[in-house]
């Protein structure tokens, strides 16, 4: 399975949201974290038009799909990131989308 992870970096309400840290880690590095730990994802990706965001991915080693500007806007929806992600990576078979809002997600969660 390829898992998905859209971190946009244009987030008006809550600046930079996805780096926020809670106990010590950016959120979309718990997101990332609990993915690495389920054998059915064989390819976790984050989809992000942020340089900060894809350097603190990158320096975890996880892996970077930049985003299209035109798809870093408050009008792009999630189905469309995810589909221009599996068109980028020519991807074929099951794909998952994770939030990074969700720190809390449980890898018996994303197992069933």
């Amino acid at each position: 399975m390829l898992a998905i992870v859209p971190a946009r970096g244009g987030s008006k309400q809550v600046p930079a949201k996805n780096l926020r840290a809670i106990a010590g880690k950016p959120l979309v590095v718990h997101v990332l974290d609990k993915l690495a730990q389920v054998p059915e994802i064989t390819r976790t990706v984050v989809s992000t038009e942020d340089p900060q965001i894809a350097s603190v991915t990158r320096l975890r080693g996880y892996e970077v799909v930049d985003r299209p500007a035109a798809l870093a806007s408050d009008t792009a929806t999630v189905g469309q990131v995810a589909v221009s992600v599996v068109e980028a990576l020519v991807w074929d078979g099951p794909v998952g989308v994770f939030q990074p809002t969700s720190p809390t997600l449980k890898v018996e969660t994303i197992r069933t």
